[in-house]
């Protein structure tokens, strides 16, 4: 149980250094350190297995604002844009949308189309059938692929099965 625990601790602390890397990188150590109230020893041993995963990278060293600054100069973390990907899928009144992006948020390839009525009564079956085109024309490996997003036009009711939206359309 112990070896769980301390398992758990390191994976929460890692989890915690990769996202405020993804929300503010580039960071330093240092940063890292004070601002998730980590020791440096902590940082450092786990920056280090994330850069080994190839999850973030070193950037090189930070511009400081005084010459004279004493001590080591801090090295900047960022993540690696193309480690892996998401995809998301945005549905409205009048276009559907499909996009790949990579973890800086920044799009590789999106598809934009008004869809037809025939489109809107098989919407999940062109919403699969969009995302693995969108995956097989690109170069990324499906594996790479992290995660799935879905944006519906108005609010799903669960409960019902049921889509409540004021568009007519979805009906």
């Amino acid at each position: 149980m112990a070896f769980y625990a301390q398992s758990s601790n390191k994976q929460f602390n890692r989890n915690k250094i990769l996202h405020l890397i993804f929300r503010n990188g580039p960071v330093s150590r240092a940063a890292i350190a004070e601002d998730n109230h980590l020791t440096p020893a902590s940082v450092t041993t786990n920056v280090a297995t994330l850069i080994s995963q190839g999850i973030v990278k070193e950037l090189g060293e930070a511009e400081l604002p005084l010459e004279n600054t004493l001590g080591r100069k801090r090295i900047l973390i960022d993540v690696v844009p193309n480690f892996a990907f998401s995809i998301g899928c945005e549905i409205t009144e009048k276009f559907l949308t499909f996009s790949i992006i990579n973890l800086k948020g920044e799009p590789i390839q999106q598809v934009h189309f008004s869809p037809t009525e025939e489109d809107i009564r098989n919407i999940n079956h062109v919403i699969i059938q969009n995302i693995k085109q969108l995956i097989d024309t690109s170069s990324i490996a499906p594996e790479k692929i992290i995660g799935i997003g879905i944006a519906l036009p108005g609010h799903y009711d669960s409960v019902n099965d049921y889509l409540i939206s004021n568009l007519s359309i979805w009906k």
